[in-house]
């Protein structure tokens, strides 16, 4: 394969894939930060939310275990509720 060859087949790819492409790189680029952006609101949410329901499963968790233990369950409620 000659150099000639080679150059031509870039110059065709270079053609066709501006003929063909959906967008310009620039608007490509901003799209794809955008969904990145998104992307990652989303898993910071998510990750919000589970870690509320996993505090609020320990504490339920928590407070079964000290009832079959039998020793009372203290929270900030019972402290302000009672000054303890």
């Amino acid at each position: 394969m000659s150099i000639q060859s080679f150059l031509n087949g870039v110059v065709v790819g270079v053609v066709l894939g501006l003929v063909f492409a959906p967008e310009r790189g620039e608007v490509t680029r901003k799209r794809i930060a955008q969904r990145v952006s998104d992307l990652s609101e989303t898993i910071e949410d998510t990750y919000d939310e589970l870690s509320e329901k996993f505090s609020q499963q320990a504490d339920r968790i928590e407070g079964m275990a000290r009832e079959i233990a039998g020793t009372p369950s203290y929270t900030a409620d019972t402290h302000l509720k009672f000054g303890n």
